[in-house]
């Protein structure tokens, strides 16, 4: 009698230990899919934004770049139109706008 008591629990604890180990087997894949599925949905997301962040950069230098060349055409137009054609390239020298390399890019890329 002792010896089918002993086989009896056996039998329990296995069942017990399968069934166990098939919930957590199921609750680690379920974990990984839901990561995978969470990770490629943010990566979709961030991959949008950064599209529009550089849209809206590639708009910000256009208009700086509108703004610069404005600028030189009226620097130009009033050296023209007084007849200092001395002072046009020392007014653009001047210029603090000038000054920086960002614009130099942004009258390249125009």
């Amino acid at each position: 009698m002792h010896d089918s008591m002993t086989e009896h629990i056996h039998i329990k604890r296995g069942i017990r230990w399968k069934l166990l180990s098939t919930m957590i087997g199921l609750i680690v894949g379920l974990l990984i899919i839901i990561t995978i599925i969470q990770t490629l949905a943010q990566r979709g997301i961030l991959e949008r934004e950064l599209e529009t962040r550089i849209s809206l950069m590639k708009e910000n230098i256009q208009v700086r770049g509108k703004t610069l060349s404005d600028h030189l055409a009226r620097l130009t137009e009033n050296g023209i139109s007084s007849f200092n054609f001395s002072n046009i390239p020392v007014a653009k020298k001047n210029s603090r706008i000038l000054e920086t390399k960002k614009s130099e890019y942004v009258i390249i890329l125009l």
